[in-house]
């Protein structure tokens, strides 16, 4: 189901969604499971769920939920160039399929499902659709590459009724998924795709391990092997061979005789069960003790934990000091990320003297490995003299490198450039793309240039209806603190005139499908319209 979060009145308010680290392999791979309904601030939460995963699968398991929130959760894996997956036998509908999508990469289990529909609105406890929701939907869909019929077969079945997507359609309509089974998507091994038996040289997938094999894995964690005794505990964590029954308690009693022999996996899977209580009671004081000890095996996942939680906080406080000590043995072991936040914190004095250059030089080191943030960076610094001579070129072409790898904050940057002609040639429609999809992907102030775009026909064909779509998207994701203290409404009311009264209508008509305007829909601005826009903020804003 997915459904506008305002008009969820008539619904019982659906618990939040789960996101849960599943661990990480050998080679760094994180992975993570959103599981149950999508709502309101369930964004937010992966975002910092998966603050610092470099490379991520992310699981899904949902009947669907709030639209926004699964748009916005597929933009966040997107941007992050994260691959999605449905397991084996399970299903993910609506909503949670449109996330879904955001991967770079997709599979689809053995037996899994993943289906659409149509978004839509609850009026009288029926369900409608809503044109200003599909307009979103078509966006989101249009800025992952979907050509048309694809967007229109993922949209057209009616609220009561999916579309699921097969093999075949997935073919027809150009929709880039593989169809196979997940069985050697595993978290926790040295190699994802396979597991060590301490028996032999065989190297078998999880679910192709035999009784017989799983006793050798048994007798010798009992001897103390302590690679048996990792894989026993994951066997017991996953619970994904049907002759050793999932059993949370077991496997952490396993990783902890692993970690307790030195073993960096183990140390490292124990940091994250302790810090969210899973499995055991939280505790931040033993989180912190196996995230040390990982780190001190040379865990480099662990180093790059402990510089994370050095910087944001966690079983640690916030320490510029120490961050920046992990972040430099990181970025001189060509860490991009670190190499990232390393440049960060000399450009802003963040516990390191300030020194421009130095911070050029590492967003450069981080930039040529495909980092999209410090490309970004890279490019505001030789728009404006950061450490670099100022070079518009060199800027724009750093822009859209990080641009085209998602990053909402360089897409906007480079939307103004083609605008104003700064760096390359002025071009209306290639500046209203890429404002478009810095929109799509989060960036709030967009949005009200989206609609001036929509509105005007600047660069893009003039469509009322997304004008007025893009205008609540911006009240819904724009923070007015701070803003001369002036309310939303004020702030709106100053931008009207630019609105055409073909627009204004859509957005009375957006606003009274919403239950906030209720007087005749003429294309006017008035109080009504003015107390329509405040509403909708104080009932919708982030």
């Amino acid at each position: 189901m997915f459904v506008v979060t305002s008009l969820l009145m008539a619904v019982t308010a659906a618990r939040a969604a789960d996101i849960t680290p599943m661990g990480s392999d050998a080679q760094g791979r994180f992975f993570f499971m959103i599981s149950g309904d999508l709502t309101t601030g369930d964004a937010e939460k992966f975002l910092t769920a998966t603050d610092g995963a470099a490379t991520a699968t992310i699981v899904f398991q949902s009947d669907g939920g709030d639209l926004q929130t699964g748009l916005d959760i597929g933009s966040l894996v997107r941007m992050r160039d994260y691959s999605t997956v449905v397991l084996d036998g399970q299903s993910c509908y609506s909503a949670c399929a449109l996330a879904w999508l955001g991967g770079t990469k997709r599979r689809v289990g053995a037996d899994g499902r993943v289906s659409f529909h149509a978004a839509y609105v609850l009026e009288n406890g029926n369900a409608r659709e809503s044109g200003v929701a599909n307009a979103l939907v078509g966006a989101y869909l249009s800025k992952l590459g979907l050509q048309e019929d694809a967007v229109v077969f993922l949209t057209a079945a009616p609220p009561d009724d999916f579309n699921e997507l097969d093999a075949k359609w997935s073919a027809d309509l150009g929709i880039d998924v593989e169809f196979a089974s997940t069985r050697s998507l595993i978290f926790g091994l040295k190699d994802v795709d396979q597991v060590e038996v301490p028996s032999g040289p065989s190297q078998l997938t999880w679910e192709e391990l035999s009784p017989d094999m799983i006793a050798d894995i048994s007798s010798a964690a009992a001897d103390g092997n302590a690679d048996a005794q990792w894989n026993l505990g994951i066997l017991y964590l996953s619970g994904l061979n049907v002759h050793v029954p999932k059993d949370v308690k077991k496997g952490i009693l396993w990783l902890t005789k692993a970690a307790e022999q030195g073993d960096a996996r183990a140390q490292f899977n124990l940091y994250f069960a302790y810090r969210d209580g899973d499995g055991v009671p939280q505790d931040d004081a033993l989180a912190a003790k196996w995230l040390v000890k990982a780190s001190e095996a040379g865990l480099k996942d662990a180093e790059s934990e402990l510089a994370r939680t050095y910087m944001f906080g966690g079983v640690f406080g916030p320490n510029e000091n120490k961050a920046n000590l992990y972040l430099k043995k990181l970025a001189k072991d060509g860490e991009p990320w670190a190499q990232f936040n390393l440049a960060v914190s000399y450009e802003f004095g963040r516990g390191l003297e300030v020194d421009e250059k130095e911070a050029a030089a590492l967003y450069r080191a981080a930039a040529e490995s495909g980092f999209p943030d410090a490309q970004f960076r890279l490019g505001l610094a030789y728009m404006n003299a950061r450490g670099v001579p100022v070079d518009y070129q060199e800027a724009a072409k750093w822009m859209k490198m990080a641009a085209e790898a998602e990053n909402p904050d360089a897409q906007y940057s480079l939307a103004w450039m083609y605008a104003d002609g700064q760096g390359m040639p002025k071009d209306p429609e290639l500046s209203a793309k890429w404002m478009s999809a810095a929109a799509v992907n989060g960036d709030a102030n967009a949005n009200y240039w989206v609609a001036k775009n929509f509105s005007s026909g600047n660069g893009v064909a003039k469509n009322d209806y997304n004008a007025a779509s893009f205008i609540l998207k911006f009240l819904r994701q724009k923070d007015f603190r701070g803003e001369d203290n002036a309310s939303a409404s004020e702030i709106v009311n100053s931008y009207h005139g630019d609105w055409t009264p073909e627009t204004i209508a859509a957005l009375q008509e957006a606003l009274a499908e919403k239950g906030h305007y209720k007087k005749a829909i003429d294309g006017s601005w008035g109080p009504s319209t003015s107390a329509a826009v405040e509403a909708f903020y104080r009932a919708e804003a982030r």
